[in-house]
């Protein structure tokens, strides 16, 4: 039988949750207001299950993008996702939000047939002032630069992008303010990709294999030590 899964994703300014079996979308909700995440998630989750007519014992397993990103979103998704599953005796699937998006830019690029040259897949996440949650991946989503905080003022960290190969393709709530920063090099932005197929694929995977989080000690994946200790 088809795997169902209920997927959140809270970590960034837009929100959502969405329903599948396999790999197929069977629906989604979203907010575009951060501030609201909180409000938004059961009540859509609710919506949401009810328009498909199905009961939260359908579910199979709970997939949540777990950060780095907002520090308030983080906690919001993943208390509703952990609740959910102690409640239900259901799994936790827990993804990191950057590799989410780099799946989903891969996704993009290869419905457009687009052939990506020697180069780095960078999804950023901005985190204030002049810092980035981000990470470098290849084409196929082989980690050359593993999900870090960076701080642009880091006169390693270009260097450290541009060994990893020609060209640097960048995308996200950060990537703007990088390609501001580095306007002097060859930096090229590309319009941000929809999630929610992507988080699909990398649940879905990661299911089949068993790839599971402790429900009982998971915690989001902050990255940044000032997020952590609530100096934010």
């Amino acid at each position: 039988m088809q795997s169902i899964l209920l997927h959140i994703h809270t970590a960034t300014e837009q929100a959502y949750v969405a329903l599948s079996k396999g790999d197929t979308l069977l629906g989604e909700r979203s907010n575009n207001d951060s501030k609201q995440h909180a409000a938004f998630l059961h009540v859509a989750i609710a919506e949401l299950m009810q328009s498909l007519s199905m009961s939260m014992s359908s579910i199979d397993a709970i997939s949540i993008s777990n950060g780095p990103g907002s520090y308030t979103g983080l906690r919001v998704g993943l208390a509703a996702a952990k609740g959910m599953c102690f409640a239900l005796q259901k799994p936790l699937i827990a993804l990191n939000t950057l590799t989410v998006m780099a799946a989903a830019m891969q996704q993009c690029l290869y419905q457009k047939q687009y052939t990506m040259p020697s180069g780095l897949l960078c999804p950023m996440i901005d985190a204030r002032r002049t810092e980035l949650f981000m990470a470098g991946y290849n084409g196929v989503l082989e980690p050359l630069l593993e999900p870090s905080a960076i701080d642009m003022r880091d006169n390693d960290t270009l260097e450290r992008l541009l060994s990893k190969g020609d060209n640097i393709f960048v995308f996200g709530s950060g990537a703007q303010k990088f390609a501001d920063f580095f306007h002097h090099f060859n930096i090229n932005m590309i319009q941000d990709a929809s999630l929610v197929l992507a988080q699909v694929q990398l649940a879905l995977n990661a299911y089949e294999k068993s790839l599971f989080a402790d429900v009982a000690y998971a915690e989001p994946y902050y990255l940044k030590q000032v997020y952590i200790s609530g100096r934010h």
